[in-house]
């Protein structure tokens, strides 16, 4: 986003052509990257990004994330205070080129992209609502892409023309087209199942929502791992024994096992995820708001950062992989994310309650500041996207600090939310913290994961002891174990009778010990 709150959103295609930059073994000059960077210094308004996102990359060339069709393409989603436009690109490397089409959102209305291209229907006469490169039906035509005489000379199916289609596996992209537009409007009922995404065209491109959406709505959207329907991933054996939605791809395995896991919207691999949200009614410099996610949807807190800010907030500058940093937000979200895989069905229980103190104090700091500069506040100022400053009221720095102590507060919390994960869910247990003793309830596994896997068909149980009958030391007998009843706070094992000899096998914090008594 940037000052005028011009907002934008990627998503990493495969096309029908591929192109590599210059200086790395081809010719092209501009990535989406830099051309987003020109968008948001130059434009205002989300048609002027697209209209020179799309004159430059035809001009200097188009290369994508990858040198490869899979992932050689981009689709930006664009949006001003106005009006949402989604916008497609492809590399074109026969003329240095590209090619490119955008379709404005309808009013009142949703639109999804996952991956994988979905404009379809272009209408080459209406400029209010199409906008593409001169070289699209060309180029199409040139390289058999277009049949007009069975789809017809008015409109134009990108998507089955330039998509590259899913990759990484069938449902990568339609899964979650189907996920979110069921979260957007439960009302519209859609099949999660089709034949050939880029043909058949299951999905509409847009609709209207069942209410109007809300930032908290879109971090649900993002967190979304299909809860509540077949396709739910905290269920079976690949979500472990506590129904963790994440799946590990990589390794030699899978060159060897052929199959592919579901992909959710949620993804434990995110770097980040933001929501972007604008409002016309009130000054650029507070209407515009990122919702900023460090690290994976589901795990992370979304903090607030207006369009107007001075700088960014320290704990969002710093993220280095290789070592642990308690002064990055990213850093703490991952690893709260990851030590929440101890029990994850409990420890997601204890995320979602700190996502929604610390993202409600978010939205009431929002809430404030609006109150100072929004409509019927003193907000006389030359200019609509400055922050007006009369006496006794926030300078643009002041608010900034106001964000800033906010992420602060957040990166604080989050640290002690790894603490407590911690010593909730360490070795086994599930402990309260600041009880008393050893360790909490040994919870075990579910009962579903036991069955399945394998645990009756496990070690038997001991013979039985001898009757009481026979006495000790006679053939046959086996030494019986008891022991004296654990000190307070240790977990031990009794067994046995008055008259043997007694031995106790202890658990004190996780470390098992024999201790053997007359």
């Amino acid at each position: 986003m940037n000052e005028r709150q011009l907002s934008m959103g990627e998503s990493t295609c495969s096309g029908a052509f591929a192109a590599k930059a210059a200086g790395a073994g081809g010719q092209a000059l501009f990535c989406v990257n830099e051309l987003s960077r020109l968008a948001m210094e130059r434009c205002v308004t989300a048609r002027c990004a697209v209209e020179l996102m799309g004159n430059m990359a035809v001009r200097y060339g188009f290369y994508g994330a990858s040198g490869s069709f899979e992932g050689g393409s981009e689709t930006l989603l664009i949006a001003d205070t106005v009006e949402g436009w989604v916008m497609h690109f492809v590399p074109y490397p026969a003329t240095n080129s590209a090619v490119w089409v955008a379709r404005r959102v309808p009013d009142g209305e949703v639109t999804v992209v996952m991956n994988m291209f979905t404009i379809r229907g272009v209408n080459l006469t209406d400029p209010d609502n199409f906008l593409y490169s001169a070289n699209m039906i060309p180029v199409a035509r040139a390289h058999g892409l277009w049949d007009p005489a069975a789809e017809g000379e008015g409109t134009f199916d990108f998507t089955r023309a330039f998509s590259g289609g899913e990759y990484a596996h069938k449902f990568y992209s339609g899964r979650r087209m189907w996920g979110a537009f069921r979260l957007v409007n439960p009302a519209v009922v859609l099949d999660p199942d089709y034949g050939d995404l880029r043909l058949d065209a299951p999905y509409p491109w847009s609709v209207p929502p069942a209410k109007p959406l809300t930032a908290a709505d879109l971090h649900r959207m993002h967190r979304d791992w299909y809860a509540g329907t077949p396709f739910d991933m905290t269920h079976g054996l690949a979500a472990g024994p506590f129904g963790s939605p994440d799946r590990f791809n990589g390794g030699a395995a899978e060159a060897s096992v052929p199959g592919a896991f579901e992909r959710s919207i949620a993804l434990h691999r995110t770097t980040y995820t933001h929501v972007l949200q604008t409002r016309a009614w009130l000054p650029d410099a507070v209407g515009g708001i990122t919702w900023f996610g460090a690290h994976a949807a589901h795990g992370t807190c979304f903090i607030p950062l207006p369009a107007g800010a001075t700088g960014v907030p320290p704990s969002l500058m710093v993220g280095n992989a290789t070592v642990v940093d308690r002064a990055s937000l990213w850093w703490a979200h991952r690893y709260v994310h990851n030590l929440a895989q101890l029990k994850y069905g409990y420890a997601v229980a204890d995320v979602r309650r700190a996502q929604e103190e610390w993202e409600a104090k978010g939205l009431a700091l929002v809430h404030e500041m609006d109150a100072r500069y929004g409509p019927g506040a003193d907000t006389a100022t030359s200019r609509a996207h400055d922050l007006p400053t009369p006496p006794g009221r926030h300078t643009r720095e002041q608010v900034t600090a106001a964000y800033f102590a906010h992420a602060d507060a957040v990166l604080t919390a989050w640290w002690a939310l790894a603490d407590t994960l911690m010593v909730q869910y360490a070795d086994g247990f599930i402990s309260m913290p600041g009880q008393k003793g050893g360790p909490g309830a040994a919870v075990g596994y579910p009962a579903r994961w036991l069955k399945a896997v394998g645990w009756s068909r496990g070690p038997p149980p001991p013979p039985p002891p001898p009757s009481r009958n026979r006495g000790p030391g006679r053939a046959g007998d086996r030494t019986r174990t008891s022991a004296p009843e654990p000190e307070a706070g240790i977990r031990g094992i009794r067994a046995g009778a008055e008259d043997s000899v007694r031995m106790e096998a202890e658990e004190s914090a996780g470390t098992p010990g024999l201790r053997a008594t007359a």
